[in-house]
Order: C-alpha cells, then structure tokens, then sequence
C-alpha cells in the first residue's frame, strides 16, 4: 500500500493540500463570517462527477470559487505546470483513478489514442477499430476500391482513403495492437 503524501496546491497554498493518491482536502484556518471569526477544521472535500464521470471539486478563496478537476491537481502539484498544447491522460482509462501513478501529461492526440486502448470510442467516430481493419484488409487484396469501400460502410469516400493512406488511424497496426506512445516530455 502506498504512503498518501500531501502538498499544496499552488495558489491555495494554505487553504488546500492534495495528495498523491488523489485526495484533496482543506486545511484548518481562520475564516470570518458574517461577525465574527472562526477556526476551521481540516475536512476531506467530497468530489462530484462531471461529464465522462470526471471528478472535480470547488475551491474557495478570498469569496471566489473556482472548480478544478481533480487530475488536474494532482499532477499540478506533484510535477508542475501543464506544458503547452498537452492535456491530463489516465494511463489505465479509468477517468475516475486519480492517482499519481496512474496520471501523465501527454499530448490530446495519444490521449485520444488511450482512449480507443480501453475501448471507448471517440463519440463522433463512425467506424469501430474493426471496421477500420477490415476496410485496410479489403483494400490490400485490390479487390474494392475506396468508393466501394465507402458504400460497403456507409462513409465518405474521402473517409475510406484516409484510412488506407494511414492518415487517420495511424495509430492502428494492421494486427489491431496500438502502437505505443512516443511522446517525451521535455
């Protein structure tokens, strides 16, 4: 079992720690209301499901409320500043595991590919990663054409040659295994 290590969260330093078993929870401070003051106690906050149940909270300072996925603190904390242009990935596909271990930055591109390894697919995706191979298939035996292959699949034609030149599902190998990801983080 792992040890739960806790840090500030940056801008909250103070107000709000997060751990790197993805917990987060308040710290015990002085806080005026209305009249008069008092000390609040350290609580655990209690997440909420976004969409793609994504979990996140609400923190508060100086009156203002500001919501943050939890994932999103975590690696903010424990590695830093999100580098341009990537994005939070769950390695495991279990949006809802927001353990340091299993959170990465990584490009939305190999996001997007993790999302197809655990088998979701994109919701504007008109073809399954079987369908994709099978029309790779069919095209290698010189048998369809990409204008055949589209009517056979009900889909463009400019879709079809898309996947046969690999400039979408690139991703794919004709074996159905993923390629991995290349991206580095400098």
């Amino acid at each position: 079992m792992q040890n739960e290590i806790w840090k500030d969260i940056p801008g909250y330093e103070g107000y709000y720690q997060v751990s790197n078993l993805g917990n987060v929870k308040s710290l015990p401070r002085r806080v005026y209301r209305q009249d008069y003051y008092f000390v609040s106690k350290e609580k655990y906050l209690k997440f909420r499901k976004a969409t793609q149940d994504r979990l996140y909270v609400d923190l508060y300072k100086n009156k203002e409320v500001k919501r943050f996925y939890v994932h999103s603190l975590v690696l903010l904390a424990f590695i830093g500043e999100r580098p341009k242009g990537y994005s939070v990935c769950h390695i495991n596909g279990n949006n809802q595991d927001n353990n340091l271990s299993n959170l990465k930055y990584d490009t939305p591109r190999q996001n997007q590919i993790d999302v197809y390894r655990y088998g979701k697919t994109h919701g504007n995706s008109k073809l399954s990663v079987e369908q994709v191979l099978e029309i790779r298939k069919l095209h290698e035996t010189g048998e369809y054409t990409t204008r055949e292959l589209a009517k056979k699949f009900s889909v463009s034609q400019n879709c079809t040659q898309r996947i046969t030149r690999r400039d979408t599902f690139d991703w794919l190998n004709n074996d159905g295994t993923i390629r991995e990801s290349q991206t580095k983080i400098s």
